[in-house]
């Protein structure tokens, strides 16, 4: 109560009930051990301000007032901490486990297109068309934490791929979900790429990431040991320096699982940025070589830092997180018609703002005395369902399926 206190590092012993001031790190006695006066004290545990520590994003320690920095395991788990504490996600990937699948209900997909989206936010790259199939799927043995995962299948192999051949699982991911990397400058992130897989192909793979005008690349690879055997894996990349990051939204960076492809993609320069649109190490396996070889993959993650966090889980968000590229929304529209051409309308309204303007298109329900039907005035807020009628009297188109898809 006279003002005088002391912080420091002691030892309590039950036998005696002593404390044993040992260290003294501030005192009102200039920093030197003080001579209380008798009578009853205040003692208590708390984090002394210069010894308190922060971890920056490389999880790298810096001290406060002392050179003591943390042990490489204790900065693994402050990285865990600071990346579970991070908002709003640690995943910047979106349906990392697959198990949301708008496009095709979990049904086996022939990769008709160059592109193409075989479930949410998850498309193939194929520069030879129908080689691939893709089935999500999420019944039979599963690896630990997971419940779904996506397949892809060589249904007619390329003996040996063209220059300009390559068949790539890739996801594209918006610049706004990206942009706090701060690639192309120099204080780029470093990021962990972490996921589990399972090939019919031992041997060496490659996994890319790209930006969004294809100018800046890095190919990495990852060893499957065994065939047939779910593998863990976990790979820390450098931030990107250089080059142009998208942090709107378009494109900001590309992952992509290389199943195989040409001289133009391939590099020998691993491991490190490079000026160019590469997939693919020279390195590494041709998959898309082995008829009905098969590529599985799940609990894909991208975070911030150098620490491969537990995957991170949250259905209900993840779908919410997909309707942004790609939603169905129910369209009906009833009224009654005063003649053959009369025109009847009803806005659709998304359930969330869509990343784009989306391309639109209706799946017919029940109809009755409809000439067309028609969606227009499409915007990221929703659009308008319009029936034309053949003749006069009640005029609908009920059950109908609105489509947005405004993927990247």
């Amino acid at each position: 109560e006279n003002g005088d206190w002391e912080s420091g590092i002691g030892t309590y012993t039950s036998s005696g009930t002593a404390l044993a001031r040992t260290t003294v790190l501030a005192s009102s006695n200039s920093n030197n051990l003080v001579n209380f006066a008798a009578g009853i004290k205040e003692v208590f545990s708390s984090q002394p301000a210069g010894r308190a520590v922060a971890v920056d994003t490389l999880a790298t320690s810096t001290s406060l007032g002392t050179s003591n920095l943390l042990a490489p395991s204790q900065n693994a788990v402050k990285g865990y901490v600071d990346s579970k504490i991070e908002a709003p996600f640690r995943n910047r990937l979106i349906n990392g486990n697959f198990s949301i699948d708008a496009y095709n209900a979990g049904a086996e997909t022939t990769v008709d297109a160059d592109g193409k989206y075989v479930v949410n936010r998850w498309g193939i790259g194929s520069a030879q068309l129908n080689k691939l199939k893709t089935p999500q799927i999420t019944s039979g043995a599963m690896p630990r934490d997971t419940r779904s995962y996506l397949r892809t299948k060589v249904v007619s192999a390329v003996a040996s791929p063209a220059a300009g051949d390559y068949f790539v699982v890739v996801q594209q991911i918006e610049g706004i979900n990206f942009y706090d990397f701060n690639f192309g400058t120099a204080d780029a992130s470093p990021l962990t790429i972490s996921f589990k897989v399972r090939c019919s192909v031992a041997g060496t793979y490659s996994v890319a990431l790209r930006n969004g005008d294809y100018t800046r690349a890095y190919v990495t690879t990852y060893t499957i040991n065994s065939a047939d055997t779910w593998e863990d894996k976990s790979i820390t990349i450098p931030g990107g320096t250089t080059g142009t990051w998208n942090r709107d939204n378009g494109v900001g960076c590309r992952v992509s699982f290389i199943l195989g492809g040409g001289s133009t993609y391939t590099t020998s320069s691993t491991n490190t940025w490079i000026s160019g649109n590469y997939l693919r190490a020279s390195s590494s396996i041709q998959l898309i070589s082995n008829l009905n070889a098969t590529f599985d993959i799940s609990n894909v993650q991208l975070e911030k830092g150098s620490v491969a966090t537990p995957y991170e889980v949250d259905l209900q968000t993840t779908a919410i997180r997909c309707e942004r590229y790609y939603q169905t929304v129910y369209a009906n529209t009833r009224g009654y018609s005063p003649g053959a051409g009369g025109i009847i309308e009803t806005p659709i309204t998304c359930r969330i703002v869509m990343r784009a303007a989306p391309s639109a298109s209706i799946i017919a329900g029940i109809r009755d005395n409809i000439f067309s039907v028609s969606v227009g005035h499409v915007s990221i807020y929703g659009a308008r369902h319009a029936i034309t009628a053949t003749a006069a009297g009640d005029t609908y188109a009920i059950a109908e399926l609105a489509v947005f898809n405004a993927e990247l």
